[in-house]
């Protein structure tokens, strides 16, 4: 083979064929991945620290007797939550969280106003399902899909904030209150869905047009 010959095998060889492409495009999916839960582990881990620094902080400014305050930790609540995020994230390595977006995709709509409106009544209901803190663990992962990912971030944010008004179980925060006061009163389900219901749908109706037209 000669020298032309060389050069020309050289350029077919480094020539890209679709399935070259598609595996080099794979690859830098992956990569981008990985990237993105590299850095939401360390995000994770600045947030741990920050929190363990400021409780010591805390605890070094009060003065007060470590063993009698750690007596007062609600270590079941605390299990609770360790296995509510442990339980999402592995969820969410399922892929069941995209395969649902894929299918309430065209849901959702086209068109910001839509897309928003039907986020925020999506957000509330899926709230009261599981629970808002798991539910934005596993919708938040649909947000830049959106037309505008900014404001469905503040969508996501109020929607399921005000969510947690509706039912009992529309937040963890709330089922901590009405087991703690069991003691004292007991609180059913309608006791609270009568005073929940029309405070939701007032506030987060008007919190999203605000939303809508500030943008």
């Amino acid at each position: 083979m000669n020298h032309a010959q060389k050069s020309v095998a050289r350029k077919l060889c480094k020539r890209k064929t679709p399935e070259t492409v598609a595996e080099q495009n794979g690859n830098l999916g992956r990569n981008n991945r990985h990237a993105d839960i590299d850095e939401q582990q360390n995000r994770c881990e600045n947030l741990a620290w920050t929190a363990l620094a400021g409780s010591v902080l805390v605890m070094v400014l009060a003065r007060r007797d470590t063993h009698e305050v750690l007596k007062l930790v609600d270590w079941h609540l605390l299990v609770f939550f360790a296995a509510l995020f442990v339980v999402v994230d592995g969820l969410s390595d399922t892929g069941l969280p995209d395969a649902i977006y894929s299918r309430l995709q065209p849901v959702f709509g086209s068109h910001v106003p839509t897309q928003a409106w039907n986020l925020t009544w999506f957000s509330v209901a899926g709230s009261n399902i599981f629970s808002n803190v798991p539910f934005v663990l596993v919708a938040g992962k649909w947000i830049n899909r959106f037309a505008e990912p900014e404001l469905m971030w503040k969508v996501l944010a109020l929607a399921t904030t005000f969510a947690g008004n509706l039912t009992i179980i529309g937040s963890v925060a709330n089922m901590i209150v009405v087991e703690s006061a069991r003691e004292h009163l007991e609180v059913s389900f309608w006791d609270y869905a009568r005073f929940g219901i029309p405070i939701t749908i007032l506030t987060t109706v008007a919190g999203v047009a605000v939303l809508l037209l500030l943008r």
